[in-house]
């Protein structure tokens, strides 16, 4: 096979950047963008004291990937927090 140095690391970014599954499709742009908000915001409101809001981001982040472990402790945390407001 011809690949360049070049070729061969673009094809194991790629395959890492996948799970190291070739036939798994790309996640969209939109869609890692539209998390990527959802994150951001809930993180932004957490932040500035509104747990409520930080939670709804959150719960709308998990919608769009269930399995996020960072996500579920995210709101573990807010949970935690918010049980500590009220003690």
């Amino acid at each position: 096979m011809g690949y360049t140095l070049n070729g061969l690391f673009s094809l194991l970014l790629r395959f890492w950047i996948r799970g190291f599954d070739p036939q798994a499709k790309p996640e969209s742009t939109k869609r890692r963008r539209v998390r990527n908000l959802h994150r951001n915001l809930g993180l932004f409101h957490e932040r500035t004291g509104n747990l409520e809001e930080a939670k709804k981001e959150l719960h709308s982040l998990l919608v769009l990937a269930p399995n996020d472990a960072d996500t579920q402790k995210a709101l573990a945390a807010l949970e935690r927090i918010r049980k500590a407001q009220f003690r």
